[in-house]
């Protein structure tokens, strides 16, 4: 039977320096089981007066190196037009 994890990671610019349109992010995680099938979306902070945030998930990948270690690599890219303060990943697990 399969198991279903979550978790979440955040990134927060710092004051004065938030993610402009078309800017793009470049993350790993790791260990990735063999076994294992990921997913993540990315959800841009938003509220108040801010004008609309879109962020794109693309260039999803797994690495693994000589010693059978994998990691699982994505890039975050703001496809909008406003500039973004920071977003949340949020990972889905599915594993034996």
């Amino acid at each position: 039977m399969a198991n279903v994890s979550y978790w979440q990671a955040s990134w927060v610019s710092m004051e004065g320096y938030p993610m402009s349109p078309g800017d793009v992010h470049y993350w790993e995680a790791s260990p990735l089981g063999y076994l294992e099938a990921w997913s993540v979306t990315a959800v841009p902070i938003a509220g108040g007066e801010d004008p609309t945030a879109i962020l794109s998930v693309e260039g999803v990948r797994v690495i693994a190196d000589a010693s059978g270690s994998r990691g699982f690599l994505f890039n975050v890219e703001n496809v909008g037009t406003s500039y973004i303060d920071g977003y949340g990943m949020n990972f889905s697990i599915v594993s034996q």
